[in-house]
């Protein structure tokens, strides 16, 4: 049993590339190793996407808001 934990262990830590990955599932309890690699094996890989979009263009800057249009003027 423990070499098949170690198995599953293996792969999991192979999902992801950052070390804190590795770290947590090296710490986690052999029944959520279990858990979470069948929902791996269930759903497929993990699909890892870039956190930036290049496709994207910056935003226009708003126009700035003239402090005095806020004020009550009397005369």
């Amino acid at each position: 049993m423990s070499r098949d934990i170690d198995q599953k262990r293996k792969y999991l830590t192979s999902l992801y590339p950052g070390y804190s990955w590795h770290e947590r599932v090296a710490n986690m309890s052999p029944e959520r190793v279990v858990a979470i690699y069948l929902r791996f094996q269930r759903d497929g890989p993990p699909k890892l996407e870039p956190k930036l979009n290049p496709n994207l263009k910056p935003e226009d800057p708003k126009p700035q808001k003239n402090q005095d249009d806020d004020q009550m003027h009397l005369f």
